[in-house]
C-alpha cells in the first residue's frame, strides 16, 4: 500500500515543530513576512509544545487519519496531509509551508495592479463592514471583471484552489455543480474553464450574498449565460429544513434551530436536482459549504456512482472532515484517485480532490 511510514513521519514532524515558535496573530490569508517563525530556545517551552500537540492528537482519530494518508495517490498529497494535521496541533504552523514564500505570494503588488477601482464597494459581511475592490483579470488569463478581495482573488485565480495541478480540473464542455457560490467569483472561474459548451449550476441561498453575486454576474454577460443560479442550500435530503443566520461567506446551516438562527431554508439534494432537471451528465462537483459537505455527498450518491465526476471538496470546516470525507468518497467509488492541497496560511481552504484514472489527461 502506498504511503508507508505515517506514524514515524508524524512523530518526527511533531518533535520538529515543537522546537518552533509560530506567529499567533495574522489577519490575512497570505504570508506575514514581517512576523517570522522563530526557534524556541526554552527546553521547557519545547516540551510543553510537544505535550500539548500530543494531547490534541489524542482527541483525533489517528487510525482513520492514517487510512486517509495511505489512500492518497501521490507523495505531495501525503506530505501536505501530514501538514494539515500539524495545523490542528500547532496554530500558525502553515506559515512555514514552503509554497507560501514563493514570488507570487510574497510580492502581492503584482496582483494589486489588477485592481481597477479600490474600495469601491462596501458591504456587511459576517458582521463586519468589508470593502471589495473591482478587479480586471485579463492580464492573468481570465476575461473576468469582479468585486472581490485581494487575497481571495489570489487564492481562486492564481493558486486556483479548485484545481489540482493538471490532474483534477474543470475542462472545456464540463457540467459543474458549484456548491457554495457566495459572491459568484468561483462560478465565473468554473464557467470560464467549462467554456461555451459547458454549464455551471451555482447554489447560493443567502440573500445578502446574492446582491454582490448579481453585480458580478452582470459585469460578465457572456460567461453569465453559462451559469444557472439555484437559490437553495445543498443537503442530504430535499425534504429537510435547515436553519441559519446572516454571516456572509461563512454562513453555516444547522439541522436543529438554535437561539441565533432567524432564518430557515429548504435544502435540495444533488441527486434530486439532477433527476428533476433531467441533467444528462455531471463532470465536476465543487463543495465549500461550511461543514455541510458530508451531508451533501450523501445526497449525491446516485449522481457520483452514475457519472463518476471529478471532485473538489473542502475538508477544513470540521476536524473529522480529514478522515470522514475521504473514506466516504472511496466507499462510493473505490477507483477514485485522491489528492490533497491547501491554499492559505490559516487552517482554511484545504481541498480534497478525486478523479478516476479514465479521466486523467
Amino acid at each position: 500500500m502506498a504511503g508507508g511510514g505515517f506514524t514515524k513521519k508524524l512523530n518526527f514532524l511533531i518533535k520538529t515543530y515543537s522546537c518552533l515558535r509560530f506567529p499567533q496573530n495574522f489577519s490575512d490569508y497570505l504570508p506575514v513576512t514581517e512576523e517570522s517563525v522563530r526557534v524556541e530556545s526554552s527546553y521547557i517551552a519545547r516540551l510543553k509544545n510537544r505535550l500539548k500537540a500530543k494531547s490534541i492528537l489524542g482527541r483525533l482519530q489517528v487510525k482513520e487519519l492514517k487510512k486517509t494518508y495511505q489512500s492518497l495517490s501521490d507523495e505531495y498529497s501525503r506530505e501536505m496531509f501530514l501538514r494539515l494535521i500539524l495545523i490542528k496541533l500547532f496554530p500558525g504552523a502553515s506559515q512555514i509551508f514552503p509554497r507560501y514564500w514563493s514570488d507570487y505570494l510574497t510580492k502581492t503588488d503584482k496582483y494589486k495592479q489588477l485592481i481597477i477601482d479600490s474600495d469601491c464597494l462596501s458591504i456587511v459581511s459576517a458582521g463586519h463592514d468589508v470593502s471589495y475592490s473591482l478587479f480586471d483579470l485579463r492580464n492573468i488569463g481570465f476575461p473576468i471583471k469582479m468585486y472581490y478581495s485581494l487575497h481571495d482573488t489570489i487564492i481562486d485565480f492564481v493558486l486556483e484552489q479548485y484545481r489540482y495541478k493538471d490532474i483534477v480540473k474543470v475542462a472545456d464542455g464540463d457540467v459543474v455543480i458549484n456548491g457554495g457560490a457566495c459572491y459568484g467569483n468561483t462560478a465565473l472561474y468554473l464557467a470560464h474553464l467549462a467554456g461555451e459548451r459547458g454549464k455551471v449550476y451555482a447554489f447560493e441561498f443567502m440573500e445578502e450574498n446574492l446582491e454582490l453575486y448579481q453585480k458580478n454576474m452582470d459585469m460578465n454577460p457572456e460567461i453569465k449565460d453559462r451559469i444557472q443560479l439555484v437559490q437553495r442550500p445543498l443537503g442530504a435530503d430535499s425534504s429537510e429544513v435547515l436553519y441559519g443566520y446572516k454571516n456572509g461567506p461563512a454562513t453555516t446551516l444547522y439541522q436543529e434551530k438554535n437561539e441565533r438562527c432567524d432564518r430557515e431554508y429548504r435544502a435540495i439534494s444533488i441527486d434530486d436536482f439532477v433527476e428533476d432537471n433531467n441533467i444528462q451528465k455531471i463532470d465536476f462537483i465543487k463543495l465549500d459549504i461550511e461543514g455541510s459537505e458530508l451531508r451533501t455527498l450523501h445526497g449525491a450518491k446516485n449522481t457520483i456512482r452514475r457519472f463518476r465526476p471529478k471532485l473538489a471538496i473542502c475538508i477544513y470546516h470540521k476536524k473529522e472532515d480529514l478522515w470522514e470525507l475521504p473514506a466516504f468518497i472511496k466507499e462510493l467509488i473505490p477507483e477514485y484517485n485522491l489528492y490533497v492541497d491547501h491554499f492559505t496560511v490559516k487552517d482554511q481552504e484545504s481541498v480534497l480532490f478525486a478523479v478516476t484514472s479514465d479521466k486523467l489527461d
